[in-house]
Order: C-alpha cells, then structure tokens, then sequence
C-alpha cells in the first residue's frame, strides 16, 4: 500500500471518528433540549396554576411593585396599571407593628424566605388577609438578589370565621360568668335583707327615743355606729357583684390583694355556701394578707366561683360536707387549692374533665362549659389549672403567674 492511501484511510477514520461524535453530541444535545423543552412546559404549568390559584407579586429591592397577576388585582381591588410603579405599601392596612415589618424584611433582604399572614387593605378600604411566602430571587450568577417575589393565599374567609369563632367564646366566657354569678348570688337577697334588718330596727329605735324625749347621746351613738357598719357590710357585698360583673380586657391586670379577691367572691356566696350546712375554711398565710400583687383579677375570680359552684353541686346533699380554699405565692406564682368533701373524681371521668360540654352534673345544674371555660381563662393568663389526683377527696389547683408589687 503506497503511502498516500495508507494517508487517505488514517483521514477517513478520523473522519468517522468526528462524525460519531457529532452524532453522540448532537443526540446529547436533542435530549438535552428535550428535557429543556418538558421542563420549560412544567414550569409553564407550574406557572399557570400558581396564577390561577394564588396571589403573586414582584417588586424590587426597594418595594417597587414590578408586576402582579389578575388575582392581586381582584382581591385588592386595583388595576395593574394602578399598582405597577408604586410602593407595595399601598396596600398595606397599617395593622401590624413595626417590629412585624422589621422582621420581614430583615429576613428576605438576607436570602432568607419569610412565611405569614398579613392583613391588608383594599381600593375600597376593606381588609382581606392573605397567608403568604416572599423570597428573593437572585440574578442567574447567584452573586445577588434583583427582585422580591411574593405568593400568597387569599385567607379572609378562614380569619373572618376564626374571628367569629373567637367572639363567639368571648361570649361563653361572658355568660359564664353571669351564670356562675347568679347561682353564687342565690342567698345574695338573705345577704342583703339581713342588714336592712338591723338597720330599720336602729332606725325604730332611734325613733322611739326622739319621740319620748329621751335623748341618751351614748345610746344614738351606739345605734348610728351599728348603722353605719352595717351599710359598710351591704355596700361591701354591692361592690363585690360591681367588681365580678365589671367588662374586662382579656390582658387587663390589676393590682390588688389576695383577700380583697375573696371578700369580693364570698360576699357574694358566702350565704348560700352558710345556708346550705357546708363548712367553709379559707387560709391565706400571714405574708399573702398585706401583700399586693399584679394579676387578672376579673378572670381569677370567675374561676375561683366555678369552681365553688361545681364543689356546691357535688356535696351539697352530703352530710359533713365542706370546702377549704388554700392560697400560697411561690416563685412569682399565686396558688390556689381548692378542695371539698367529695370521695374524688373517677379516671374515667378525668379524662373528660375539661371536654366543653362534658357533664356529670344532674339536668339543670349545669352545661359542661364551666370547666372548659375555667381552663380557657387559665390558659390565658399563661397559668394552669389541674386536678389534684394524689388527693383523696376532689382537689383542684389553680396556678398563675403574678407580678408582685409590695
């Protein structure tokens, strides 16, 4: 073989060569593309579905509003053309604290995605509230962030029922507290009657001696002191109903003193627990009787009464009954044990104990709310109540949290 064809077969098998690995490229590539082309259909549809079901948005690094789909419009109530150019701002309701902002934003300027529910206003100065997510996307080298991109749900139905619900237990916790005060309040008119008793009598006898000409000033002095000690009694049961029936905030605090609290709940109740035959022993320890302390004395109070009631209700038709109240402040926290002559609560009624509506009281002494409300309002004030199952009668201890002041 001369050398010029051995040259010529050398250059045709490279040619071959090259010409498979054009094909193997240019298969690589087609897939390659293939792939592309899928992709780029998900996303499309990716796309698509989140325009038709969410609330999309994209502003710039400074809050710029760069482009929003049909839904922000519609449930914003603006054009497009009205939105694109301004400040995201705009759509603000102003509800949320600067902090909440702050966060925001100090979150996605970071690269950080930020997730929650914001309340906004609308064109027409309604509010909707929308569950959103907001990131930042980043230019294609991923050196830095060029655009805030924001996808959100429309959530207003679900706060609008959520708020509902939320007044509708406000209202619970209201009647229940109306409820458990008029059954407290069964011997309020004995309570009342008592004094006004012994008021006429003085005022009869105060009569008597004016009409007799027998003034003896130690004798009026005597009978006017009884008077006024006994208006102070009626005054005192009259501001425990004003205090106990007084609207509150759920966070209000007041300063006031542990016994000041009971004076206010047994002047009310103390009658029906006497008039019933149940023996009532209250202690509160010598460093509790003069201190003040911070707490929610509205709430406490309508606790402490429920839970008076369900004690009444249970041992009410039990001879030897009784009830003892105990109080302790511990490490910031004001305890209150009460505990009754009850043999105790079966487990399998424990477990339901503070199921709403869950009773074992007899039809027409209760709804099975009280104890459910009780632990609400607890719960609330960042507390506890449980019931005491080391004890052998029925217990349960209320624990809260207490600023102290002197």
């Amino acid at each position: 073989m001369s050398f010029e064809k051995e040259k010529i077969l050398r250059l045709e098998r490279k040619i071959e060569i090259l010409e498979n690995m054009v094909e193997s490229k240019t298969r690589v590539l087609y897939q390659a593309n293939q792939k592309l082309q899928n992709e780029k259909m998900r996303v499309g549809a990716y796309q698509k579905a989140l325009n038709r079901s969410a609330v999309v948005c994209s502003t710039d690094l400074n809050g710029i509003i760069k482009s929003v789909n049909s839904n922000f419009c519609e449930l914003s109530g603006y054009g497009e053309s009205e939105l694109i150019g301004n400040n995201i701002n705009m759509v603000s309701s102003g509800s949320h604290e600067k902090d909440e902002f702050r966060n925001l934003w100090d979150t996605i300027k970071i690269g950080n995605i930020w997730r929650g529910e914001l309340k906004n206003q609308k064109k027409d100065g309604s509010f909707y509230w929308v569950d959103s997510v907001i990131l930042l996307l980043m230019s294609p080298e991923g050196e830095q962030g060029v655009d805030f991109i924001s996808i959100a749900f429309d959530i207003t139905d679900r706060k609008n029922a959520e708020n509902k619900i939320e007044e509708q237990k406000v209202q619970m916790v209201r009647e229940s507290r109306f409820s458990a005060l008029g059954e407290m309040a069964a011997g309020i008119a004995h309570e009342i009657n008592n004094p006004l008793t012994v008021i006429k009598t003085c005022a009869s006898i105060l009569n008597r001696y004016i009409g007799s000409n027998k003034l003896d000033p130690e004798k009026i002095k005597e009978h006017a002191e009884n008077i006024n000690q006994t208006v102070d009694r009626i005054t005192k049961i009259i501001e425990g109903m004003k205090n106990l029936s007084r609207e509150v905030e759920s966070n209000e605090r007041s300063s006031c003193g542990v016994e000041e609290i009971l004076d206010d709940i047994f002047g009310i109740c103390g009658e029906k627990i006497k008039s019933i035959g149940i023996s009532l022993e209250v202690d509160v320890p010598e460093n509790l009787k003069e201190k003040k302390i911070s707490l929610h004395r509205i709430q406490l109070s309508q606790v402490i009464i429920n839970l008076l009631n369900n004690s009444i209700d249970a041992i009410e038709e039990s001879s030897s009954a009784w009830i003892k109240l105990e109080t302790l402040l511990e490490d910031q926290k004001l305890m209150i044990r009460i505990s009754d002559s009850g043999t105790g609560i079966p487990e399998e009624v424990q477990k339901k104990l503070f199921d709403p509506f869950f009773t074992t009281k007899k039809i027409g002494k209760g709804t099975g709310i009280g104890l459910s409300i009780s632990k609400s309002i607890v719960d609330k004030m960042e507390g506890t109540l449980r019931l005491d199952q080391d004890c052998p009668n029925t217990c349960f201890i209320i624990s809260v949290p207490v600023g102290e002041l002197s």
